[in-house]
């Protein structure tokens, strides 16, 4: 005759039965036609396929919330903020008083942009902001030896957003947003606009395009899947609730 201590583990392992049971059904829930489910239109497509469709109309809408609505800009705002605050301060290995005072005479300098604009500090936050903007950003390295003459590193950095990449060259094999890979997928470099697009469309010039190494240029962004070629703004998943909220607000 069972004791009661044994009833008492009985009872509490078909309950634990019933809870995993109860557990595999949810997790499979959504893969049920239901009513729950109903009017949900999903494709497979590739990690560069779905962003291809929707890239550059996601990136119009997401900078005009940006430019436009004060939660979207705070959002960025605090992004940014949360990414580097005053800036992330660099430290050459070794300690040598000469190689501090090289690094902070060239990142304090606004020779370090290409531009001319920003000191190091300035970039890192532009840079952060692109990213969350516009999905990615683009730095390419500019070696320039007037610096060497003026006592400073030879290197400026020239930040730009991903629409100067050559969309136009896009087979979806070895090219990708105008990204250039080998046959092995390993990325050879970059095909890189003359202009800004946006700059120059209203007029129709034609915007030729550059071959630029790999090693000269960094394309930062978010990875979201394996293989993905470009990023994505930040707020894309809540850019309709913006919108939603920015026409009540103005309508009250």
């Amino acid at each position: 005759m069972a004791t009661k201590r044994e009833k008492q583990l009985e009872v509490a392992l078909k309950e634990a039965n019933l809870q995993l049971a109860k557990t595999h059904l949810r997790a499979f829930e959504a893969a049920k036609e239901s009513r729950r489910t109903q009017g949900w239109y999903t494709r497979n497509g590739g990690p560069n396929a779905d962003i291809r469709q929707a890239w550059s109309l996601l990136v119009r809408r997401h900078q005009d919330l940006v430019d436009s609505n004060p939660w979207a800009s705070r959002a960025v705002q605090v992004i940014t903020n949360n990414w580097v605050s005053d800036g992330i301060i660099g430290s050459p290995v070794g300690g040598s008083r000469r190689y501090a005072d090289a690094w902070n005479e060239w990142a304090d300098s606004v020779e370090c942009d290409f531009h001319g604009k920003l000191n190091w500090y300035g970039l890192q936050a532009l840079i952060c902001r692109t990213v969350a903007v516009r999905g990615s950003c683009l730095i390419r390295r500019r070696m320039d030896d007037t610096l060497a003459s003026m006592g400073m590193a030879p290197l400026r950095l020239q930040v730009m957003e991903p629409d100067m990449l050559d969309f136009g060259k896009d087979d979806g094999s070895r090219i990708k947003f105008g990204k250039q890979y080998a046959e092995n997928g390993r990325l050879e470099g970059y095909w890189i606009r003359t202009n800004h697009p946006g700059e120059t469309e209203w007029n129709g010039i034609r915007i030729d395009s550059e071959f630029v190494p790999a090693s000269e240029i960094l394309h930062t962004y978010e990875v979201r899947r394996p293989n993905q070629a470009i990023g994505v703004p930040f707020g894309a998943p809540i850019l309709l609730h913006l919108r939603d909220i920015d026409d009540i607000t103005t309508a009250m």
